[in-house]
C-alpha cells in the first residue's frame, strides 16, 4: 500500500493543525531525515494524513495566510501519483499533476473481465473492454494534460513560486521541466526533487 494523502510546505516551523481549522483529527507530522533535516529556516515539510475528500477546499490557502508565506500542496493518490497545488504572493494560486497517468489510474479503474453475474467472459470480448478502456484513459490523461500547466509552461509557474518565496532556485528551466515529466515508482521522490530543484534543499545543484 502507498501513501494516501498530502504533503505541505509552509514557511513556517508552525504545524499546519495549530494554523488552520479542520486539521484537529488528523495526523500531521513533520517530514525528516537527509537534507530536509537542514531545510532553509523557517521551511518545513509536513505529511498530513488526509486528502482533499475529508478537508475544506480552502484548506491550503487559508494555510498562505495564517503562514503569512507561500504554501505547496502535493495530495498523493496511493503513492502513484499526485496533484500539487502552489500558493504565492504575487503570483497568485496555480495546480498542476505529477506522473498524471498514475492520477487517472485513480479514477478510471480497468474494467473487470466477468459480466454482472460473474460469468468470465470470453477472450474476444475480454480484448474488445481493454481496448477501449486504453483509449478511454490516454483520452483522459490527455484531457488532464491540457487543463493544466506542463513542461516549461509548468517549470515557469514553479519558478515564479520559488522567487514569490525568497528562494534561490538551482536549476535551469529544463531540469525543472523535466521533475514533472518524471515517471517512476513512488510519486513522492518527484516531489521531493522538484523541492531540491526549487532551492529547499541547501547546496543542490
Amino acid at each position: 500500500m502507498g501513501f494516501w494523502g498530502t504533503f505541505v510546505v509552509s514557511r513556517s516551523t508552525a504545524s499546519p493543525r495549530e494554523l488552520v481549522d479542520g486539521l484537529e483529527d488528523v495526523l500531521v507530522e513533520r517530514c525528516t531525515g537527509g537534507w530536509l533535516d537542514s531545510l532553509p529556516a523557517p521551511w518545513a515539510v509536513w505529511q498530513v494524513w488526509a486528502t482533499s475528500a475529508q478537508l475544506t477546499e480552502s484548506t491550503w490557502q487559508d494555510l498562505e495566510v495564517s503562514s503569512k508565506g507561500p504554501v505547496i500542496a502535493c495530495e498523493v493518490f496511493d503513492s502513484d501519483g499526485a496533484r500539487l497545488d502552489m500558493f504565492s504572493e504575487p503570483s497568485g494560486h496555480w495546480m498542476t499533476y505529477l506522473e498524471i497517468k498514475g492520477v487517472v489510474s485513480h479514477q478510471l479503474l480497468p474494467p473487470a473481465p466477468f459480466d454482472a453475474d460473474g460469468n468470465w467472459l470470453d477472450d474476444a470480448s475480454i480484448t474488445k473492454m481493454n481496448a477501449d478502456y486504453e483509449r478511454e484513459f490516454e483520452a483522459e490523461c490527455a484531457r488532464l494534460r491540457a487543463a493544466v500547466p506542463t513542461g516549461l509552461a509548468a517549470a515557469e509557474r514553479a519558478r515564479s513560486w520559488a522567487l514569490d518565496a525568497g528562494l534561490a532556485v538551482p536549476c535551469p528551466p529544463s531540469e525543472l521541466a523535466a521533475r514533472f515529466e518524471h515517471e517512476g515508482a513512488f510519486v513522492e521522490d518527484s516531489f521531493f526533487e522538484l523541492l531540491a530543484c526549487l532551492g529547499l534543499r541547501q547546496g543542490s545543484s
